[in-house]
């Protein structure tokens, strides 16, 4: 019999759960993490500064539900973005980002509009006030722990990276700076745990350090000569938790952290049951291991998530996508 896997006493918080994305990055005091992250993810910005907007967003009508983005700030120059954390993947996800989108880009021209009707008096005087249709850049930024479809090999940075805006289909002209799509896909990152060393740019440690960071019990040595990392190891350590944000994380966020581990556990035990059961033979198969196809066919069956299964049997999200069409 397979002994039970024994989870060590967590020291860091998971922050691809979006409940603890958002307790770690809409502190002002981790401010300074969050600039540079965008910095480093939007290379062509400089931004010295945020501040904080509501992250409460009402639908179109009444009967719409709320929207709550998890982090929502605005740069010294007027420029919106909006980071959210997916842990999940999501059928139709950029489509997803392209509707959220129109909020903060909505509310922008609602509250020029307001500030005409403010003007009472001048439009008691017959005026015209004038609506400026101009839109301050939106960034819709997303941190995934999956892998999103791309058509060409090329659409991203080291990797891990990809960004969009609205540009001609034939040469490529900007037809407006309002707004712009990033996503960082830390799902995508080859590596496990242990194999650090072989992280070789700032994408790739940070990714590393985000993706896996409740399973660390300290900054791996080869992720330590990135400033980034450090901070946000500091930034998640439960020891540095205030006594509100302990009693959020144990309120809110803790359930969702049992739910993972109860879900890779039962996936493995799962896996490993049906492996035994079948006697699964060693070898390989168009470059696969075909012991691996068969647990990933099991946590499948099991209604394990593709990126879930990708992520521990060491498939591609494509591999695992055509096995469960197949």
């Amino acid at each position: 019999m397979k002994p039970k896997k024994q989870y060590p006493e967590f020291r860091y918080v998971p922050i691809t759960v979006d409940k603890v994305f958002k307790l770690i990055f809409s502190e002002p005091v981790h401010k300074g993490i969050l600039i540079r992250l965008l910095n480093i993810l939007i290379p062509d910005k400089h931004i010295v500064d945020l501040k904080y907007l509501d992250k409460e967003h009402h639908g179109f009508v009444f009967s719409d539900k709320t929207t709550i983005f998890d982090v929502y700030c605005e740069a010294d120059n007027g420029e919106q973005f909006v980071v959210e954390m997916q842990g999940r993947g999501q059928a139709a996800f950029a489509d997803r980002s392209l509707f959220y989108s129109t909020y903060p880009l909505r509310e922008q021209m609602m509250r020029r509009k307001q500030t005409i009707l403010d003007r009472v008096s001048d439009l008691l005087k017959r005026t015209r006030p004038k609506i400026d249709y101009r839109l301050t850049p939106v960034y819709m930024v997303s941190i995934t722990d999956f892998a999103m479809p791309h058509q060409l090999d090329g659409a991203l940075e080291d990797g891990l990276v990809s960004r969009y805006s609205i540009r001609d289909d034939h040469c490529g002209e900007l037809m407006t700076d309002a707004l712009h799509f990033v996503y960082f896909e830390i799902g995508r990152l080859p590596y496990k745990i242990g194999e650090e060393g072989k992280c070789k740019t700032r994408l790739e440690k940070i990714a590393m350090a985000m993706r896996y960071m409740e399973e660390y019990r300290e900054v791996p040595e080869a992720l330590k000569d990135e400033i980034l990392v450090g901070e946000l190891f500091d930034a998640s350590a439960v020891a540095n938790m205030t006594l509100k944000q302990r009693k959020y994380y144990d309120r809110n966020c803790m359930e969702t952290w049992i739910d993972k581990y109860a879900q890779l556990d039962y996936a493995e035990a799962e896996g490993y049951k049906k492996g035994i059961e079948q006697g699964i033979e060693q070898g390989i198969e168009q470059g696969i291991d075909r012991s691996k196809v068969e647990i990933a066919k099991t946590m499948l069956s099991d209604g394990m998530s593709v990126d879930l299964v990708a992520k521990y049997t060491g498939l591609s999200p494509e591999e695992v996508e055509a096995l469960s069409r197949g």
